[in-house]
């Protein structure tokens, strides 16, 4: 009956499934870098669970893991005047490829630039970039053996390669994103979400308790 329907991902959640799936694999990895400045394990998974507080705390922790590598290459080299970010990166991948360590912080840096990729897919509006995020993202999915969002990326490739442009446009207008009134753009989901979240604060604001809404028994959606 429902043979002709397709889901489409939203962004909000992928980037929600991305942060899970990242933490899940490298978890305690993690968690070794973060007790240095957060020793308490509620602190830590704080960060964690919350994707807002993850993405604050994220820039400064690959700033401060290329900063390591600038020193590092700086030391190797006492005689050079100058180097690009280039010449630090392939510091990095030789170190990786000896150092379980550093490869471990290339894979986590590597799937940082994947959410940072979606973000910037939500806010630029580009459905462009948002392909691109779901291509990289796959690997991790794939690896954590996450089989329904490996199913559903890969048949959202697979729509998108076959699509028409008419059908490219509807989802570019009506599927991706939202518009704000202050002009940003939003993810769709993260926008019902947000939704949602008004209308439950609009009608049950006495409590989540069904149906303890203020004009419960006349309330039309109660």
């Amino acid at each position: 009956k429902y043979d002709g329907i397709r889901p489409f991902p939203g962004g909000f959640h992928l980037m929600k499934e991305l942060i899970a799936k990242k933490g899940g694999l490298l978890e305690e990895f993690y968690r070794h870098f973060m007790e240095g400045y957060r020793p308490k394990r509620a602190q830590q998974e704080y960060v964690l669970d919350q994707p807002n507080q993850f993405e604050i705390e994220a820039v400064p922790y690959i700033a401060a893991h290329y900063r390591s590598a600038i020193d590092k290459f700086a030391e190797a080299n006492p005689g050079r005047a100058s180097f690009s970010a280039a010449d630090v990166h392939e510091l990095m991948l030789k170190q990786a490829a000896n150092h379980p360590t550093t490869m471990a912080v290339m894979i986590e840096h590597r799937y940082l630039e994947v959410y940072f990729i979606l973000r910037d897919a939500e806010r630029c509006n580009s459905a462009k970039l948002f392909f691109t995020g779901v291509r990289l993202a796959l690997t991790l999915f794939f690896a954590t053996h996450a089989t329904h969002y490996v199913q559903i990326c890969i048949e959202l490739l697979i729509w998108r390669e076959s699509a028409s442009p008419a059908e490219i446009i509807l989802f570019e207008a009506c599927s991706f994103t939202r518009s704000t009134t202050d002009g940003k753009f939003m993810y769709m989901d993260r926008f019902q979400e947000k939704i949602n979240l008004f209308f439950l604060r609009a009608h049950w604001s006495h409590g989540p308790t069904w149906p303890r809404c203020k004009d419960a028994g006349t309330c039309t959606w109660c």
